[in-house]
């Protein structure tokens, strides 16, 4: 990397123990921190101490590598004394302090060998890559993996990886977008299906793909494709006032392929920032889970009976969730977050340039321009609404850790809980 004339490597800060650096090339910008972690079981500290030093002094997607001298699970040691719980439990805490993800191995176990005639042999995994969400989203093709050599008793440790922001790569991410869109989806105001568009891929295709990638990289007007037309679907068999209609979005496809694209991108790093409370639209997690977490809870609260532990539990229903969220707001929320300020105005183009038509009787009204809420029918409005309800949840959360509002716990030893989340719907217990 270093001998690489199209990467351009800033050097940071550096000790006996690290090297910080910034490394830039045409598609991509992170930071990458070296490190060699104290093995004198006294000084460890002093390992995650530097981490969490360097954590504040950039908000760049961040990766880290190095012989961090310390275990993250009883199985990454063969041989010796078992590891003390708190020395692991302090790497674990510092990694959750940076939200830092372990990039696992594709090949190679332990990195690090002791063998001796008189002695037990002895395999650890000291050494490991380390990534903060936004260095993953942006490089989700990575692949690690050690090779023994004889030169040490460490492993050599190796990663390869493909920068999400690549013009091939993210060619591909639009095609990709674009076919997950149903050919039966009902078109927007230019009256495009997307069937429209495979059937004629091999004539528009290359056109199509373009246009997209000229609306992510922002040389492109977001308005020209973000007309919408909106259509009232009733809830009741006879609708008497607005509240009884559901309103759908219904947007062009290509702006649909552009929102899915980024859709994408925020999948893989969405379960790093949301509560564990939240149970809709995260990858790896199922509603129902909330559902048999929240009938155990209502089941030990009706199980207290009277007494001075008896609790409640209050449910939160958001009336036009969606239609109420601020845009300030969100992006509020988003740079608290961390998220990169070129995200931010990517997202904040496909929320506020939107412009409205509603369909009535078979007629469209004249066009109108929102100044708040996500539309029903974009495929980004679940996740940014997640976002915003992530809020909610540090709230309560901090409410909770302070005693203000402890919750309930539905076994003797179990965690206590305050609350839960359900998408837009919330159950409050205290």
């Amino acid at each position: 990397m270093l001998w690489n004339n199209m990467i351009t490597i800033d050097l940071l800060s550096y000790s006996m123990r690290h090297i910080d650096v910034q490394v830039i090339s045409d598609n991509d910008k992170f930071r990458f921190l070296g490190t060699y972690g104290y093995a004198n079981t006294n000084l460890k500290h002093k390992t995650w101490e530097l981490i969490d030093q360097l954590r504040v002094s950039s908000s760049l997607p961040w990766l880290i590598g190095g012989d961090l001298n310390e275990i993250l699970h009883d199985n990454e040691k063969q041989g010796g004394s078992r590891r003390n719980p708190s020395y692991i439990n302090n790497f674990r805490d510092c990694m959750s302090r940076s939200q830092l993800a372990y990039c696992k191995p594709s090949k190679g176990w332990y990195t690090w060998t002791r063998m001796g005639p008189n002695t037990p042999t002895i395999r650890e995994r000291l050494d490991r890559f380390l990534a903060n969400p936004f260095w993953v989203g942006n490089h989700p093709q990575f692949h690690v993996f050690s090779e023994f050599t004889a030169a040490s008793d460490h492993c050599l440790l190796f990663m390869d990886t493909e920068t999400r922001f690549s013009p091939s790569s993210i060619a591909d991410e639009v095609v990709t977008a674009f076919r997950d869109i149903g050919p039966g989806k009902v078109p927007g105001i230019d009256g495009f299906p997307s069937s429209f568009f495979r059937l004629h891929w091999n004539t528009i295709g290359s056109d199509f793909t373009r246009l997209c990638l000229d609306l992510l990289h922002g040389s492109a007007d977001m308005a020209s494709i973000n007309r919408t037309i909106i259509v009232l679907i009733p809830k009741v068999a006879s609708p008497d006032y607005m509240r009884q209609f559901r309103p759908i979005s219904l947007c062009m496809v290509i702006y649909k392929t552009v929102s899915k694209v980024l859709v994408n991108r925020m999948k893989s790093i969405l379960p790093h920032y949301i509560s564990p409370n939240q149970g809709a639209f995260v990858s790896g997690r199922s509603i129902t889970d909330n559902i048999l977490i929240a009938h155990e809870l209502i089941h030990s609260l009706s199980s207290i009976g009277t007494g001075p532990y008896q609790g409640a539990a209050v449910k939160l229903d958001i009336e036009k969730a969606f239609d109420r969220i601020e845009w300030n707001f969100l992006r509020d929320v988003m740079f608290r977050l961390g998220f990169d300020s070129s995200w931010v105005c990517l997202i904040l183009r496909c929320i506020t340039t939107v412009s409205f038509t509603v369909r009535i009787n078979g007629c469209l009204s004249q066009e109108f321009r929102p100044q708040r809420g996500l539309r029903q029918g974009d495929p980004l409005s679940p996740f940014l609404f997640l976002l915003c309800t992530q809020a909610l949840s540090a709230l309560l959360t901090v409410e909770q850790i302070s005693g203000g509002l402890a919750g309930l716990c539905a076994s003797r030893n179990g965690p206590r809980i305050n609350h839960l989340l359900f998408a837009d719907d919330s159950l409050i217990f205290i």
